[in-house]
């Protein structure tokens, strides 16, 4: 069970992406959510109300343990369904609420070639499909079946994408359709994607009177046409953790609720460029207030579009998932914008990496924040970054494979051309000065950061590999950021972070915590962010829920935390947290800060940081929130 309660005066929670993510059912926790209307509102006599369901497989009823119903209305909650796919929530006020599941990962051998031989078949009207079938088929999400379903399987299958398009609109990896036979006060909804938006199946209650028994959901994972879905073999049973005291507090009710909208797609970067504008814009949300307001809804213009994720194995235990969204239309000249962010009161020379310094000593991820303002929101997006992981954890170790890598080369290294098997449109075109032995990240995001000493320009690919043939790369993406400029990459563009920022200057080095002190701010990982983005980054989340944090959001290990008893590495590292933060650039396992690999890590120096409690962190005060 996930559970989080969100109000006023903080929140309360308790314990999920790249494969080797830690799925939902792994956090150990039950799958009964219960709270208190006396605490909800404060009336000692109300009538309570509860709900309760199961989640099986559309094909063969298989129970489907370790996914989120997510719960909304005059408070918000979500509970995970254990190994029978079983739910419940209790003392619930007799209000509007929607009820809504999710799952990430866990999709085993799901999808296979007979998947694409299925949708040529239901094409050519050699097979019928159920209406759960046609859901689970559509996997590039337009609504409708085509060959390119069947293409998308393919290429799925053979590694050159690892996330469905639909996937990423509907910010999971399966779809549920509710089955419950409705009472009078209730509506069922029905998943619906057209390109680039998604209406995940869901179930309201208008408002909910009772104990509503039987809520079930049938659920698919996208792609799987011929139902073959089983199981795990070995998922942990939740357990209840009585513990938890909430606070809750007004959130949107069912009416309001917003549900996944299209995507504005991003162009490509080249090099920064201080001065120049981004082609296309995004809507401002002013500093935010001490509530979070649903209605205030990006404005954008979409384009018909295929929306695209990636989701990547770390190594090691790491797990995080990149978000980004690609637009297949014709490349356009990019631009960059200039960051509007206040000078700082940072390090009088900042980090230094191969002789260039990274970043000017003003640039955002050179700043002390150690005395800004706490955002309004702080609790709010502590409790749902804590929903799948609640400690500290670094990304990164002595073994070869844990860490992202990089290679610093000369200004004479031979520039080498540059194959974008995906996001060709959003990157920066090559050439790109990589060695034919650059290092490249284990797992499959296959990270390769490569740093011109001459220049001082930093090439950043993801998904990347050496060219069987010739002296070139291939890879989904590239950026190109010059380390003497402050400039953005355009608002609403990624990069080869989910965020749109660059990844080498947010990476924890040997190096220089061997030297005794960090002066950058560092990159972490959370599992779900906003649908929008505070500057340094330039990319969205997935999460309409304004609770969650944007990209970009900044932390800070508070002042009042006790680090005196750490020791070596670890403290270096938390004594930065408090000066400089981290900031989230990823989607991932909560928590997660990332470092570059290096064999002369002391592991047992960094798993010091695995007991610091997300809960001693706080949210510095956003600024500006951009929507797509």
């Amino acid at each position: 069970m996930l559970l989080v309660f969100r109000g006023n005066s903080g929140s309360v929670e308790k314990p999920l992406y790249r494969p080797n993510f830690k799925r939902l059912g792994d956090v150990g926790l039950g799958a009964i959510v219960i709270f208190l209307l006396a605490v909800t509102c404060g009336s000692a006599g109300a009538q309570l109300a509860g709900i309760d369901g199961t989640v099986h497989y559309y094909s063969n009823g298989a129970a489907v343990g370790g996914a989120t119903v997510q719960l909304t209305g005059s408070a918000s909650a979500a509970a995970q369904t254990d190994n029978n796919g079983q739910f419940a929530f209790a003392g619930l006020s007799q209000d509007t609420w929607q009820m809504q599941p999710q799952k990430l990962g866990d999709t085993g051998d799901a999808v296979s070639v007979l998947d694409a031989v299925y949708i040529l078949q239901a094409l050519a009207g050699l097979r019928t499909f159920s209406a759960a079938q046609q859901h689970a088929c559509d996997v590039s999400g337009n609504g409708t079946l085509s060959a390119y379903d069947a293409v998308l399987v393919l290429q799925y299958l053979a590694g050159f994408i690892t996330r469905f398009p639909v996937a990423q609109s509907c910010g999971s990896d399966w779809l549920f359709i509710p089955t419950a036979s409705p009472a009078p006060n209730e509506q069922l909804i029905d998943p619906q994607t057209t390109t680039g938006a998604c209406t995940p199946g869901a179930i309201v209650f208008q408002p909910l009177t009772g104990q509503a028994a039987n809520q079930d959901f049938a659920a698919a994972v996208f792609g799987d046409c011929t139902g073959n879905w089983q199981p795990p073999t070995s998922t942990p049973v939740p357990t209840l953790s009585p513990s938890a005291t909430p606070t809750l507090s007004a959130t949107p009710t069912a009416s309001s609720l917003p549900t996944q909208t299209p995507s504005a797609s991003p162009a490509p970067s080249n090099t920064p460029s201080s001065t120049s504008l981004p082609t296309h814009t995004a809507t401002a949300t002013a500093t935010p207030s001490s509530t979070a307001s649903p209605t205030a809804t990006a404005t954008r213009t979409p384009s018909p579009t295929n929306t695209a994720t990636r989701t990547s194995t770390a190594t090691a235990s790491a797990t995080r998932t990149p978000t980004r969204t690609a637009t297949r239309t014709a490349t356009r000249t990019p631009t960059a914008t200039a960051s509007a962010t206040p000078a700082p009161s940072g390090s009088p020379s900042g980090p230094t990496i191969g002789g260039c310094q990274v970043f000017p000593p003003d640039n955002p991820w050179n700043r002390d924040v150690s005395a800004d303002p706490v955002d309004a929101n702080s609790n709010a997006y502590i409790a749902n970054i804590s929903l799948n992981a609640t400690n500290l954890h670094p990304d990164f170790g002595s073994p070869a494979d844990y860490g992202i890598p990089y290679v610093v080369v000369p200004g004479t290294q031979p520039l080498v051309p540059i194959t974008f098997t995906d996001y060709g449109d959003e990157s920066d075109p090559g050439p790109y000065p990589v060695p034919p032995d650059a290092p490249v990240e284990a797992g499959s995001d296959h990270h390769v950061l490569v740093l011109d000493a001459g220049s001082c320009i930093l090439y950043e690919m993801f998904n990347a590999s050496k060219d069987a043939l010739g002296a070139g790369w291939s890879c989904s993406s590239g950026a190109i950021f010059d380390l003497h400029s402050n400039a953005l990459r355009p608002d609403s563009w990624t990069s080869a972070d989910a965020a749109g920022l660059p990844i080498l200057p947010g990476l924890v080095r040997y190096d220089e915590v061997a030297s005794g002190a960090i002066s950058h701010a560092v990159r972490f990982t959370v599992w779900r962010a906003q649908r929008a983005w505070v500057h340094p980054a330039t990319h969205y989340g997935v999460s309409t829920d304004p609770s969650f944090i944007p990209m970009g959001g900044r932390l800070r290990l508070q002042a009042s935390y006790d680090i005196s008893h750490f020791t070596g590495e670890a403290r270096v590292i938390l004594t930065a947290l408090k000066k400089y933060g981290m900031i989230v650039a990823d989607a991932g396992t909560s928590w997660y800060i990332t470092g570059a690999t290096d064999p002369r890590w002391d592991d047992t120096d960094l798993d010091q940081l695995k007991s610091v409690p997300g809960t001693a962190f706080e949210v510095v005060q956003l600024g500006t929130i951009y929507r797509p």
